[in-house]
């Protein structure tokens, strides 16, 4: 359970990203937007990417692994203006 795993110090995933997350607004790295909205555009276009990957609609290489990962990444990220 959720209630065993915070006594014994475990860590789900969506606490790790939460925390990278925040730590990201707060050295104002990332967009202080909702933690929903940056899981969306950060992380949800890969998953989907892999699931085509997986059913065989998208063919996964190195060169198409990182365009995804940056444009996630240029979803999330605070511009520099």
């Amino acid at each position: 359970s959720q209630r065993r795993d915070k006594l014994l110090n475990k860590i789900d995933q969506q606490d790790l990203l939460s925390s990278l997350f925040n730590e990201g607004i707060a050295h104002q790295v990332i967009k202080d937007v909702p933690f929903t909205v940056l899981s969306s555009v950060g992380v949800g276009p890969l998953i989907f990417l892999v699931r085509d990957h997986i059913v065989g609609l998208a063919e996964l290489d190195n060169r198409l692994i990182e365009q995804a990962a940056e444009a996630c990444w240029d979803g999330i990220k605070r511009s520099s203006s």
